[in-house]
């Protein structure tokens, strides 16, 4: 009998070359959210820290090609995916962006904030 059964939850967008994917992981009867990434030839399947803590690492899992088969099963064709679907955004989980300044790049000080010398 299978202990880990996946689901396909949301196609998050294109990153690069391939497609990330949003999957639902059940264990036990405990769920757990992963990723899973695909392009024409590579596949990953990057599962949390929380659920690797219980089975150790995903790719020595007696039922890791169970996985991998019901994914590949599951989601959208490569070929068809690709060009239809829009990159990754990002943004979702980020609350705040920064902008790194280089040493070759001087940075900009508004007048108000520069203080003059007595």
């Amino acid at each position: 009998m299978r202990t880990i059964s996946v689901s396909i939850l949301e196609y998050l967008g294109k990153v690069e070359d391939g497609v990330l994917v949003l999957i639902g992981v059940v264990h036990n009867k405990i769920y757990y959210e992963a990723t899973f990434f695909y392009t024409e030839k590579d596949m990953i399947l990057t599962i949390s820290e929380e659920l690797e803590e219980v089975i150790g690492e995903i790719k020595d899992h007696p039922e890791y090609t169970l996985i991998i088969k019901d994914l590949i099963k599951n989601v959208v064709p490569y070929d068809q995916m690709i060009d239809s679907i829009d990159p990754v955004d990002f943004a979702r989980w980020v609350e705040g962006v920064y902008q790194e300044i280089s040493e070759e790049e001087p940075e900009y000080i508004p007048s108000t904030e520069v203080k003059k010398f007595e």
